[in-house]
């Protein structure tokens, strides 16, 4: 394994005598890298491919050189450091942060979407599961130390504004959640007040022991970028997607599929980076929370979701919620 690395920092003084990029070489399936040193962070594994990660300061990149082709991999968070946010975000080409190929919404028409911020930034979507808890993605929270700094916007199309802000008592990760993979990626919010549920706030159902059903339109929703120069679309969006099989989906994705995951979306429509702990819904009933997939969105590379009907993750949604 040859590895090399730059931090990126703000500061001209930044010593910048080592590469800007992370190489990887292995031929077996590993799990590697994971930096995490000036709020800067890379994690990929790798399936008899060589992989060449590149770091920047709120994506995770990975591009698989030959068992996907030049695709990379990213957990699909608006990733902020762990401070005010005064510099340059990396998150700038025109292909990150938004739901491709989906049109504008309404709370009213999803009154579960949640906006997840962190000093007042949206990072990340999640869905309300009672009156007191949200339900999201793990690795929306693993990067934030500081609860008294995340709130949850609750009952507003717009992401900056309305509806209510509440702040976060604590989180739960999955205890099986590591960083450094894909799996696992579940989360419960606990806000301090509860939720006056009503109008443009209420909960979801969840899936309980049924996977969703191939054949039949997902519905995923969310906030992010839609410009090449990072201005954050203020307005709720959706998309709909066709569930894929995981099978099919884990030949796409080379074995990377797992039993708590699981898969949709296709050519020209899915979700993207900043939709990240959002829900994916058929028929009412949420069953997946949006994970990760292909950092080139809508190139036809399956999304991946979090199957919330696998029996550990519901199991740990009932166990730290009561619900």
């Amino acid at each position: 394994v040859l590895v090399s690395w730059r931090r990126f920092n703000s500061r001209p003084a930044e010593d910048t005598s080592v590469a800007d990029s992370v190489i990887f070489q292995h031929v077996d399936r590993v799990t590697l890298l994971h930096v995490l040193r000036s709020r800067m962070r890379c994690s990929a594994r790798a399936l008899r491919v060589v992989v060449v990660a590149i770091c920047c300061t709120d994506l995770i990149f990975a591009y698989f050189a030959h068992a996907v082709p030049l695709e990379a991999v990213v957990a699909r968070v608006h990733r902020l450091p762990a401070v005010r946010l005064l510099q340059v975000r990396a998150s700038d080409d025109p292909r990150a942060d938004r739901i491709v190929g989906g049109s504008k919404t309404t709370i009213e028409s999803v009154p579960y979407q949640v906006s997840l911020r962190y000093f007042n930034n949206h990072i990340c979507g999640g869905s309300i599961i009672s009156h007191s808890w949200v339900l999201t993605a793990a690795h929306c929270l693993d990067w934030y130390p500081n609860n008294d700094e995340i709130t949850v916007r609750t009952g507003s199309t717009s992401q900056s504004a309305g509806g209510s802000l509440h702040a976060v008592f604590y989180y739960h990760l999955h205890e099986r959640y590591d960083p450094n993979e894909f799996q696992w990626d579940v989360a419960t919010v606990r806000v301090r007040t509860p939720m006056g549920l009503g109008a443009g706030r209420a909960p979801i159902p969840l899936a309980t022991s049924t996977e969703w059903t191939i054949g039949e339109r997902i519905l995923v929703t969310g906030w992010g970028y839609l410009t090449a120069a990072g201005k954050v679309d203020d307005t709720l969006q959706m998309i709909l997607l066709d569930a894929v099989p995981q099978e099919s989906c884990n030949r796409t994705w080379t074995g990377f599929i797992t039993a708590d995951m699981l898969c949709a979306g296709g050519p020209g429509v899915d979700a993207c980076a900043g939709d990240s702990g959002g829900p994916a819904v058929q028929d009412g009933v949420q069953y997946g929370i949006v994970s990760w997939g292909s950092i080139d969105c809508g190139n036809g590379l399956p999304g991946v979701f979090t199957n919330i009907a696998h029996p550990s993750v519901r199991s740990f949604i009932r166990r730290t919620t009561m619900l």
